[in-house]
């Protein structure tokens, strides 16, 4: 739902808790989900420990947001600009169905994590990674993103775009066109729809036609 009193929510204590009041300025605490139009800055580091968080609107990481030391669950459907760190902890999600923007930040990932991305990963700046540290990391880029600490292991159900490390730490360099949402495949359901607006495009081709051709002979 659009917001028409788009609000901005900045921090102003560092190494505060998203959950403190203390941590936020007079705006107070951003709303969850995060509405549309509204931007949430991050310029001191910050700490989401237990609550899961939804974005519509903007979050702009400046410093550092730490998501995640109890396991949870970031579902961005607008728009995160990362010119700064964002990690995420161990065992927590990051779900990307808007866009993730690298602008020279980086994003850091923990023990069994995972990001998946079903919208847009971009790479604004020379400096922007993504960074796996510990293990089974999960990761979802198409098109197969390019390791540059190998040789680190990567494996997966899908070794052109998940992939998860058994050891190590290791970096994801920045792809030119960035890391999109896999590409699907059309159910039989789908498929059967396609083919319907086939036949109806070819027959309604025939027909104009076939009255153009009667109408000729007229």
């Amino acid at each position: 739902m659009f917001n028409a009193y788009s609000t901005t929510y900045t921090t102003v204590t560092n190494f505060g808790s998203w959950d403190d009041m203390s941590t936020w300025d007079a705006n107070g605490i951003p709303p969850n989900p995060i509405p549309i139009g509204d931007t949430v800055v991050i310029n001191r580091n910050v700490t989401e420990g237990s609550n899961n968080i939804i974005n519509e609107g903007t979050v702009n990481v400046e410093t550092e947001l730490y998501l995640g030391i109890y396991s949870i669950t970031f579902t961005n459907n607008g728009t995160v600009n990362v010119n700064g760190v964002l990690k995420l902890g161990y065992a927590s999600i990051f779900i990307n169905n808007g866009t993730l923007s690298m602008n020279n930040g980086s994003f850091r990932m923990f023990d069994f994590s995972a990001l998946t991305n079903m919208g847009v990963v971009t790479y604004d700046g020379g400096l922007a990674s993504i960074e796996l540290y510990g293990t089974n990391n999960f990761f979802t880029c198409n098109p197969s993103p390019v390791f540059s600490d190998n040789p680190y292991p990567t494996t997966g159900s899908n070794g052109s775009r998940i992939f998860d490390r058994s050891s190590g730490n290791a970096t994801i360099e920045p792809l030119p066109s960035g890391c999109h949402a896999p590409p699907t495949i059309p159910t039989l359901s789908e498929w059967g729809l396609i083919l319907l607006g086939i036949s109806l495009s070819i027959l309604g081709i025939v027909g104009v036609r076939q009255r153009g051709h009667a109408i000729s002979h007229k």
